[in-house]
């Protein structure tokens, strides 16, 4: 089988002029005219993702495509960032602007194009996703000095625009809030706990009947720790935890079970996608090569059998040399393009073949069987299908 998941970030800057120029076509709505890029090559990406066209590169099976919106700074489209968070170089991406109405109107616009555009089911997006890592927006998301309460409003405001412009064409898309690993501690911003409580209060509070998902990044603490089963300080089993790795992901799905229930919502309907996460290996070096493919192969099994998470998408296939540099080497090949360890263990993952490449990690990892470790499992249910 291949590859079943695949995430793409489109930056709203580069999506929107103020002019008519190449690259952006008009269009209409509500009265008014935008000018918003046309999105050719986008669009050729997801259908190609999705399977379709005989000179596809990717393959013909069908994929889910996650897109995740992000707005970085751009003068010429600055009005469309939160006043309180417009500081050119304050972080790569910032909170978009609900304040103030041409901004609203422009988003609003904006996100009925691109639904219309990838709703279509060719070139359709599975799942939506606003924002990177929202509750920490000192890093991402930048809020400036917006309260909780506040960051919270105007995300989620943003987010129900978002949601409409989906829906208006594909009903069976779904659209996620990004929140990174940080569950009781706020190391750039707000917890990732308060900022959900809050987050699906307010929705429950003014948007009922809106299905929004969770999109979480569960990376370990430090991120530098492949040995995520072993971490017995920042990470444990009751809500209480500091940070939520793949540990204790189980914490997370659990709790949106109690939020269904509060906000009388459908039981298993909060939809889970690990839409970043990784572990750090050197190539060459073989006990880190070798704790990176454990540590990837285990988070997977620990995924594939909890019953709220759909996908599991690993940060990078390739080191980034920026992140390198800050001592994370997260790609299943390095930055020269040399193979490590993990790259068979990931291919192999949801093949027939699939233990035949992990039951050699179980003594690294510390346990006797996958069975014994984790609920549910059942080798019989790895080999995936195509969607």
């Amino acid at each position: 089988m291949a590859v079943q998941h695949a995430l793409l970030n489109v930056d709203i800057a580069n999506m929107v002029s103020t002019t008519k120029k190449t690259g952006y076509v008009p269009y209409s709505y509500k009265g008014k005219t935008y000018y918003f890029q046309d999105m050719i090559a986008l669009c050729r990406t997801i259908r190609y993702l999705n399977g379709w066209d005989n000179e596809n590169p990717y393959g013909n099976h069908t994929r889910s495509v996650t897109l995740v919106l992000l707005m970085s700074w751009k003068d010429e489209v600055s009005y469309l960032i939160h006043p309180s968070a417009r500081k050119k170089g304050a972080a790569s991406y910032y909170a978009l602007n609900m304040k103030d109405q041409a901004a609203r109107d422009t988003l609003e616009a904006l996100f009925c194009y691109m639904g219309e555009k990838l709703g279509d089911n060719k070139a359709r997006v599975s799942n939506w996703t606003l924002g990177n890592e929202v509750n920490s927006c000192k890093a991402w998301n930048y809020s400036g000095n917006m309260s909780l309460q506040e960051c919270v409003e105007n995300y989620a405001q943003a987010f129900q625009l978002l949601y409409q412009g989906v829906k208006r064409t594909a009903s069976t898309s779904r659209v996620f809030i990004s929140l990174d690993h940080c569950w009781n501690r706020a190391d750039a911003g707000h917890t990732g706990k308060e900022y959900l409580d809050a987050f699906a209060a307010y929705m429950a509070k003014t948007a009922p009947s809106m299905q929004w998902n969770v999109n979480y990044h569960p990376y370990s603490q430090p991120l530098n720790n492949n040995h995520f089963w072993s971490d017995g300080s920042h990470t444990v089993s009751n809500t209480g935890t500091g940070y939520i790795s793949m540990k204790n992901i189980q914490v997370l799905t659990d709790y949106l079970g109690t939020l269904e229930n509060k906000y009388h919502k459908q039981s298993g309907s909060i939809r889970v996608i690990l839409g970043e996460m990784g572990y750090t290996a050197r190539q060459g070096n073989s006990k880190e090569e070798t704790e990176q493919a454990a540590a990837l192969g285990y988070g997977y099994y620990i995924a594939m059998f909890n019953t709220r998470i759909d996908a599991y998408i690993i940060r990078a296939y390739i080191d980034d040399p920026a992140e390198s540099r800050a001592g994370l080497y997260l790609g299943m090949f390095s930055s020269d393009y040399k193979k490590k360890q993990a790259y068979d263990v990931y291919k192999h993952l949801d093949k027939q073949d699939s233990l035949n490449y992990m039951n050699r990690y179980l003594s690294v990892i510390g346990i006797f069987s996958w069975k014994s470790a984790i609920p549910g499992f059942d080798a019989s249910k790895l080999p995936a299908d195509d969607f």
